[in-house]
């Protein structure tokens, strides 16, 4: 049912062994080097370690199978040949039920016709009128949930224990991660988002949005409105080429990757911000220059847009904030794609008024939909969007995401877009 490979034996703050070996007595180790099953069972005396060497010069591991017969727990050397054994993956071959929790019509159908090996049961939710008060209820048995974070958000810690594997239909995690009690034991689940499809539509709307700016469409519109035919040239500080501006991009991920692509296609130097270094193999090469979380103020005082994709996490929350921005370029513009939370509003607002910024593109907020008395609404220097940045990833994408991720669950191996809940993202 589990196998754990680890061809040097160090356990060592791996939670997973220890929450799996609490309730377990024996375990099967498969081994070609020694000293493993002494320091196992030095360090976990109440378990019974049976011993399976072999010598790959000279033994053959055609009998592995029928040795692990009975076996539940599996350390094993991976040049160990596991091929033929039924017991690493009779557990996760088997799924043929996945309960999908949506709001949405459409996603059932197009999974049914992806995946006709697999029943889906359907668990629609109105949010506006239902509450979601029974869907740990209606999830009893299930182990595989696809899933509307709105809906499960309120339910996450209170999964019943059979749930494995949740698959959210967002990219981002916070609908989850904000109704988790960290003081409480997390939920003992695989958590899975959609980790690509978001760039292609969120880097239009950036670079959308910076050419309206730069060009003043806006202010043409204005113009047209009141009949004025004036023209705003680059010699008297109106419009600027794109290839003489510098873009930050705040979270270098699949949709940062994305947007700075389409930033460096009109030649803009491109800077990115990581929370962690970026091996030289992994970094894009539309990135001109890579900068660490702590290094936020080098970065901003040398753009003239700083664009947010971040996601909301406690290294995240109001990075932006306190004097953050009182270094920017005249005429900087910030554009926020990410979460609210990067910065406080308040502190949004004043550096608008403290001229730090010349402008603020909002597409996200601290609530949904934006109240009728904000304050932003009626601020010049801020353009509003409804949350449409990443229009909804069409079915057909999440079925892809879900298949891929369904075939690695079967085959016990890592899925992809794993969510690290202690991290929140």
């Amino acid at each position: 049912e589990i196998v754990i490979c680890d061809p040097e034996g160090d356990l060592s703050g791996c939670s997973l062994v220890t929450k799996a070996m609490s309730s377990v007595t024996v375990v099967h180790v498969v081994y070609v080097l020694d000293g493993l099953v002494e320091e196992l069972s030095r360090a976990l005396p109440d378990v019974t370690f049976k011993s399976l060497k072999y010598d790959l010069q000279v033994t053959s591991t055609e009998d592995l199978p029928s040795r692990l017969e009975g076996a539940e727990i599996v350390i094993c050397d991976p040049e160990g040949d596991l091929s033929g054994c039924s017991l690493v993956t009779k557990a996760m071959s088997s799924v043929t039920v996945v309960h999908v929790v949506y709001v949405l019509d459409g996603l059932v159908e197009e999974l049914s016709r992806a995946l006709p090996d697999v029943t889906f049961k359907s668990l629609k939710y109105d949010l506006q009128v239902t509450s979601t008060e029974d869907l740990p209820s209606r999830l009893e048995g299930a182990e595989i949930v696809i899933c509307d974070p709105r809906v499960l958000g309120p339910s996450v810690q209170r999964l019943p224990a059979s749930v494995k594997w949740i698959q959210s239909l967002f990219a981002g995690t916070d609908r989850l991660s904000c109704n988790i009690d960290q003081s409480k034991p997390l939920p003992d689940v695989l958590l899975t988002r959609i980790g690509e499809g978001f760039g292609p539509d969120i880097s239009t709307y950036v670079i959308g949005q910076i050419i309206a700016r730069e060009r003043k469409f806006f202010q043409y519109y204005r113009n047209q409105m009141e009949r004025r035919y004036e023209k705003f040239l680059h010699e008297n500080g109106g419009c600027r080429n794109l290839c003489d501006l510098t873009v930050g991009i705040l979270g270098v991920g699949n949709i940062g990757q994305h947007v700075a692509k389409v930033c460096k296609s009109f030649d803009m130097r491109v800077l990115g911000l990581v929370k962690r270094d970026v091996p030289v193999c992994e970094r894009s090469s539309c990135v001109d220059q890579y900068f660490f979380t702590g290094q936020i103020r080098d970065l901003v005082k040398e753009c003239d847009y700083i664009c947010n994709v971040l996601p909301s996490c406690p290294s995240t929350r109001n990075l932006l904030s306190g004097d953050v921005l009182s270094s920017c370029k005249p005429r900087a513009a910030l554009i926020n794609v990410g979460r609210s939370d990067v910065i406080d509003q308040e502190c949004l607002l004043d550096a608008l008024r403290k001229e730090w910024i010349d402008h603020a593109i909002l597409d996200v907020f601290d609530t949904y939909t934006l109240p009728e008395d904000s304050v932003l609404w009626d601020n010049p220097k801020i353009t509003i969007t409804p949350h449409v940045a990443g229009i909804l990833v069409p079915w057909t994408k999440v079925v892809k995401i879900f298949s891929e991720n369904l075939s690695r669950y079967r085959e016990g191996k890592q899925l992809k877009f794993r969510v690290d809940l202690t991290a929140e993202y």
